[in-house]
């Protein structure tokens, strides 16, 4: 099964093939899917090695110059280390550049804090023009590069480190940025990325207890405000799950568009919590989960405990 990073670029090459705008920038960063770049497209694809505020830079200088960008590499190191040089000039800028984050959450379980990508989506969220994008499975994948093509502009993708099971059919149509996995109850999930399995898991045991509980997901922010009140019209209860700090993610969104539009729904957010320190730990990423906020007992304790009231 393809990795996340390898359906996208697998995706875009045909594309690159048609086109000699497009370009792909990696700083030091390695896949199976760039060889035919390399070997093909040469003149398109740029290593320019351990060195990510550069690659912003020369990625914007390219954009001014009418390309179409493509960065890539390990997603906390392409997001923070640089996030002063995406700040002002492919966001600011509204540059057609789009900055590819591989390692979302805690993919990189293994490598510790320093690749844990959990505060990702909220800082590109403080950004002007930059939609972001979170994937939780291979066609969400392509369906982001041809949404990237087709709109341009800044964007970010983060992509999760490992191949993760097929949630979508391949022809699947996408709406702006939501999509219902399972059919809109009183409780629902709404979720982002990996967690997006882990919902899938947590509503199969709730169907076992006779519960049925609502799936939606969210590969794409900012949220599109008349998509969110329609999709959950009628739901009572929206319980966000996220491996993602509270902070400028996936919770928060929700919370401010229900407050705007003055909804009955209650909402409770699941998300990591890192204020006493970052995970130094090691182990399955399933037990990282749940020593950050991501206990799946907690959660299905909030789900149980809304029917029992």
């Amino acid at each position: 099964m393809e990795t996340m990073r390898d359906a996208f670029f697998n995706t875009l090459f045909p594309f690159a093939k048609e086109d000699p705008s497009i370009m792909v920038l990696t700083s030091d960063f390695s896949a199976p899917s760039f060889d035919r770049y390399r070997t093909d497209l040469p003149g398109q694809f740029i290593n320019t090695g351990i060195s990510e505020q550069n690659t912003v830079l020369v990625a914007s200088g390219l954009a001014m110059s009418g390309m179409k960008v493509f960065v890539v590499s390990i997603a906390p190191f392409i997001t923070m280390r640089c996030f002063e040089q995406i700040r002002l000039f492919p966001a600011d800028m509204n540059l057609n550049v789009t900055i590819v984050g591989v390692g979302a959450g805690f993919s990189y379980t293994e490598a510790g804090a320093t690749h844990h990508s959990v505060e990702d989506i909220g800082l590109m969220r403080l950004l002007p023009h930059m939609l972001v994008f979170s994937a939780s499975d291979n066609a969400e994948v392509r369906h982001f590069v041809h949404r990237i093509l087709d709109t341009g502009g800044p964007s970010y993708v983060r992509l999760d480190r490992r191949s993760l099971p097929d949630l979508y059919p391949q022809d699947t149509t996408f709406g702006n940025s939501l999509s219902v996995l399972s059919p809109v109850s009183k409780v629902n999930f709404l979720t982002t990325g990996y967690t997006t399995h882990l919902a899938v898991e947590l509503a199969s045991t709730l169907r076992d207890n006779g519960i049925t509980v609502g799936i939606v997901d969210a590969f794409s922010l900012p949220l599109d405000p008349r998509e969110f009140a329609e999709t959950f019209g009628g739901a009572e209860l929206i319980v966000s799950l996220e491996e993602h700090v509270a902070s400028g993610g996936l919770g928060e969104a929700a919370r401010l568009l229900l407050a705007e539009c003055d909804a009955a729904m209650r909402l409770k957010a699941f998300a990591l919590n890192v204020r006493e320190g970052l995970c130094h730990s090691y182990g399955p990423r399933s037990a990282l989960q749940a020593r950050h906020g991501l206990d799946k007992e907690d959660i299905l304790r909030e789900v149980r405990g809304f029917y029992e009231r």
